[in-house]
């Protein structure tokens, strides 16, 4: 490095020459470099040589484009020279920082010494003094020498996008400083250099290409402008550390990736470099957001090794070797890069692979497979082939672990309130209690599920809906009212809805021991007044209601026995007379439904009849074992002959017969109202 005077030493005037300002003199343009303007004053003065200038001015040196790192505490002078303001010239000198001064002894570090530039610095060797780059197109509207024109970082005009050339087309002499016969003119040949063949800028870049421009912009306002865009941790970076992020993250995502990158960025080929700062500045706005996006979608696009590398590049941004602020930055905007493999290569969000799904859902990992083939998480493969790695969106599995957690199956329902499970179904269609829908438990679950809170809240507004005076004489429980309605399916939607809603009165059992016993069905500690629950149970079913609901097409034997209106046990008579077809699943017996429903519609059971007829149910059973003229089946008696032999009984309707005859003597219906030990026999309290 060139000694030079600092800008705070003084200068001894009466040991340089004296000054003789030109005749003609300069007005310096706002983005016009230093060595430049003496270049257009030599020309515009027919000085030819630069050094007539710089050599007054007390400098003497072998390469004139490194006037602007030594002539700062020449200023005055230069300024008086070239007939200019000092003040206009402040900007366009670029001395070694005082660190870089500093460490000047250590030449195995002089590529990290910097200059400044501007309001900010760049590193040495990101400016091109020895040698003149120009673009001739540009110089058509102006004919000044810009300073991006000295960067290395910018191999194309900002404002013309054309490539920038440094030598001569018609002689091939290299473009210097030296001598002067015009900006846009060989020193050697004196021909108006031509434009570069070379492809320009493409347009898709510009934009950023040319915000990049204004960031490293030593002209005053055009960086601060720039960084004031930018967000807090990216403007807290010092300025070669934000030049090293920008070309190295826009190398690495570009197009040009496989290109070998060196210790500088100037080490790309030009249209590689220009793609790697306009990419790089894209990544700037909505930080990190941005960023990440990016090299999610680049690593969308890549397998197996190319995935590894990137990785491996991104972490070098953060190594040992790189600034500390530019490797606090890089590892606060992407930290997953820094885990373990297989969790580092996940951006765009954050993710969880396979096994940490198992820890958190209390899954297994073919249930996980299930849930990747069902594809209802966003998934990332880092790693194909035979032995594959995934990676599982993070937001989407705690979802799913979130509603798995806070869900039930149905059959919890059904076994707590004593109901069969198409009840289940009609209390789902009539809004009491709210269905899973949440694919992913869907898929590892077949069977109806429900949001635990709905069912929370049915069973706390049952118990607060309840009455707390003493039951009637007349009230039975819920479990054996509804065996008095047959042939039809029960609504036993319609009839959980009013309790809840207190239209329809009843009372629960008052034993706190029943009640804390699991084996304790709802339905049978319920008492209601009959008459208002049977009229609810033949409700016909609203089929809007049920159009969204997943109807079941087979029961269970407990179910079927429920809707016969017998009891379980008598369900083995059932399918040995071959009255209902079965298919056995492991220890299950399913019957389909409407197989079933015929055979309740076929038979009439004795509960059923016995409200009918307004009888007490064994005395009604004992008399019609007696007749011969109504036959007896498996489910029951059949309906066809009990209407055929009382054709004024209406099945679905009030009891309509006032008094029994036939074998066995006369029944009067008000006996029912003097065996309340009978009707309360089958009350499980």
């Amino acid at each position: 490095m060139t000694q030079s005077p600092s800008a705070s030493q003084a200068v001894n005037e009466s040991a340089l020459p004296i000054i003789r300002p030109l005749v003609i003199p300069v007005s310096p343009a706002d983005d016009a470099s230093l060595i430049g303007l003496i270049a257009s004053a030599t020309a515009d003065n027919v000085l030819c040589h630069t050094s007539i200038i710089t050599s007054e001015v007390g400098l003497n040196l072998s390469k004139p484009g490194l006037v602007g790192q030594h002539v700062e505490p020449l200023l005055n002078r230069l300024a008086r020279k070239i007939g200019c303001n000092a003040e206009d010239l402040k900007h366009r000198v670029h001395p070694y920082t005082p660190q870089a001064a500093a460490e000047s002894k250590n030449k195995s570090a002089n590529w990290h010494w910097t200059v400044r530039w501007g309001s900010g610095s760049l590193y040495r060797h990101h400016l091109l003094l020895e040698r003149r780059r120009i673009a001739p197109i540009t110089l058509e509207s102006s004919r000044h020498h810009r300073w991006q024109w000295l960067c290395a970082l910018l191999p194309y005009c900002p404002v013309s996008l054309e490539r920038l050339v440094d030598e001569c087309g018609a002689c091939g002499a290299a473009l210097g400083w030296k001598r002067s016969r015009g900006i846009g003119r060989c020193e050697s040949c004196r021909q108006t250099v031509a434009p570069s063949e070379a492809p320009a800028l493409r347009n898709e870049l510009a934009e950023d290409y040319r915000r990049f421009a204004r960031l490293i912009s030593p002209t005053p306002g055009e960086r601060e402008e720039q960084l004031a865009s930018l967000h807090e941790d990216l403007r807290a970076l010092s300025p070669p550390s934000l030049v090293l992020f920008v070309t190295r993250i826009g190398w690495l995502l570009g197009e040009r990736a496989a290109d070998p990158w060196s210790f500088s960025p100037t080490s790309l080929d030009q249209p590689a470099l220009a793609e790697a700062v306009s990419v790089g500045m894209a990544t700037l706005p909505d930080w990190p957001k941005r960023l990440r996006s990016r090299i999610a979608a680049a690593m969308a696009g890549s397998v197996g090794d190319e995935r590894t590398e990137m990785l491996r590049r991104i972490r070098k941004l953060a190594d040992r070797y790189s600034p500390s602020d530019l490797a606090q930055l890089v590892r606060k905007a992407l930290p997953e890069a820094f885990e373990i493999t297989q969790r580092a290569l996940s951006l765009d969000m954050p993710t969880m692979l396979s096994c940490d799904i198992c820890k958190l859902t209390g899954i297994d990992a073919k249930d996980v497979r299930r849930l990747e083939e069902a594809r209802v998480f966003d998934t990332i493969e880092t790693r194909g082939g035979q032995r594959r790695h995934i990676q599982f969106s993070k937001a989407q599995v705690q979802d799913f672990a979130k509603h798995k957690k806070e869900s039930e199956r149905a059959t919890r329902l059904a076994e707590a309130l004593g109901l069969p499970r198409y009840a289940v179904e009609q209390l789902i269609g009539y809004g009491e209690v709210t269905l899973e829908t949440h694919p992913a438990v869907l898929v590892l679950d077949h069977n109806v599920r429900l949001v635990t809170s709905t069912v929370d809240d049915l069973f706390s507004d049952l118990n607060q809906s309840a009455r707390r005076e003493r039951p009637p004489k007349n009230a039975v429980s819920l479990w054996n009212a509804s065996r008095t309605v047959g042939g039809i399916m029960k609504n036993w939607g319609e009839v959980v809805h009013l309790l809840r809603r207190k239209r329809i009165r009843y009372w629960l059992v008052a034993d706190e021991h029943r009640s804390r016993d699991r084996r304790s069905k709802y339905v049978r500690r319920v008492l209601v007044i009959p008459e208002e629950v049977i009229r609810a149970l033949r409700e016909p079913i609203d089929p809007h209601r049920m159009r969204n609901v997943p109807i079941a097409t087979v029961m269970s034997q407990i179910d079927a026995a429920e809707l016969l209106n017998i009891d379980p046990v008598q369900m083995k008579r059932v399918m040995d007379a071959g009255d209902l077809a079965f298919e056995k699943e492991g220890k299950a017996i399913w019957f389909k439904t409407a197989d079933v429903l015929d055979l309740a519609k076929s038979y009439i059971s004795s509960p059923e009849l016995a409200h009918l007829l307004g009888g007490y149910g064994p005395m009604v059973t004992k008399m019609l074992y007696k007749r011969d003229d109504i036959r007896r089946g498996s489910a029951g008696w059949l309906r066809a002959d009990v209407i055929d032999k009382y054709d004024s009984l209406k099945v679905g309707a009030e009891p309509v017969l006032r008094r029994w005859t036939g074998p066995g003597g006369n029944f009067d219906p008000s006996s029912r109202n003097r065996s309340r030990s009978g009707q309360r026999r089958a009350l499980d309290t």
